[in-house]
This record gives C-alpha cells, sequence and structure tokens, in this order.
C-alpha cells in the first residue's frame, strides 16, 4: 500500500517551526522543530540538525521522505531563506546523512530521500542536516523558507 503526505514546512533562521501531519491510515508524521540558530558572519558553515519522525499502527517495511524545491529559488542546490520583512537571501541547504547528499526528491541528480523502516508501535527518527554557507554577511533578522515535504508508504 502506498500513501503520500504533502506538508508545508517552515525553515526559519531565528525561530523554530513544528509541523504535524496526521492520517487516517497507518502512520503519521511529525517534527519537533528545526532551527538554524543565530548566525554570525564567519568563513565557516554554520551546521545543524533536525528530527523528522515517522510512527505507524502496522509494521512498514520502508518510508520515503522527500522534500521539495525552495520557495524561492525553485531549485533543491540553490535554497534561500528570505528575510520577512526586507528583500535580503541567506543561501542554505539540507542533506542527509552527514552533510553527503542535498535532501530532494531523490530524481534530480544529487539529491536523496530520507528512507528506512518502521516498526509498529516504534517511532522512527530520521535525522536532517541543515547547513547555511559561510562568508555571507545578512541583514540582521529572520529568515524563512517553505518546502514541501512528501512521505510515501
Amino acid at each position: 500500500m502506498s500513501r503520500v503526505i504533502l506538508r508545508s514546512i517552515l525553515f526559519a533562521l531565528m525561530l523554530p517551526f513544528i509541523f504535524a501531519a496526521h492520517l487516517h491510515g497507518a502512520c503519521s508524521v511529525t517534527s519537533a522543530g528545526f532551527n538554524f540558530g543565530e548566525y554570525f558572519f564567519s568563513g565557516d558553515p554554520h551546521d545543524t540538525t533536525g528530527q523528522i519522525t515517522v510512527s505507524c499502527n502496522e509494521d512498514v517495511p520502508s518510508v520515503s521522505i522527500a522534500a521539495g524545491v525552495s520557495s524561492h529559488t525553485g531549485q533543491f542546490d540553490k535554497r534561500k531563506m528570505k528575510h520577512t520583512t526586507a528583500n535580503e537571501y541567506i543561501s542554505y541547504n539540507l542533506y542527509g546523512y552527514n552533510y553527503y547528499l542535498i535532501w530532494g526528491d531523490g530524481k534530480y541528480p544529487g539529491t536523496l530521500t530520507l528512507t528506512g523502516p518502521v516498526t509498529k508501535g516504534l517511532p522512527a527518527n530520521f535525522t536532517v542536516c541543515g547547513r547555511i554557507y559561510g562568508n555571507q554577511d545578512p541583514l540582521i533578522g529572520t529568515y524563512t523558507d517553505t518546502l514541501v515535504v512528501t512521505v510515501t508508504w
């Protein structure tokens, strides 16, 4: 059986987000938040991680969690967050598994989906790695981007 959840997620530079999507079927997905915290001008990237949790009321051999393109660039590999009140942007990206491949749809070259089994009654945690690239000197404030996350099982 294959089911799909589409959910918009807000990634904020200063403020965490929480999202939840529940189905009338076998699985649900939640996140405690994804927060980059404060970014200070530096030549080094600013890294953080977040988690997505999938729970199912039956054993599911494999779930696939895909992330959509940036709402500001329309791309996977050049995601940007926009300042909430100014026309300023900051470049970032999301990765799975230790910053190796970009978290995306798995079809666009260089992207992957988060995948794994979920056991009935035992929530499965999937780690998302986030990176704000170094050498950016953004205007002080809150930056956001909205992505669509698709969970299939």
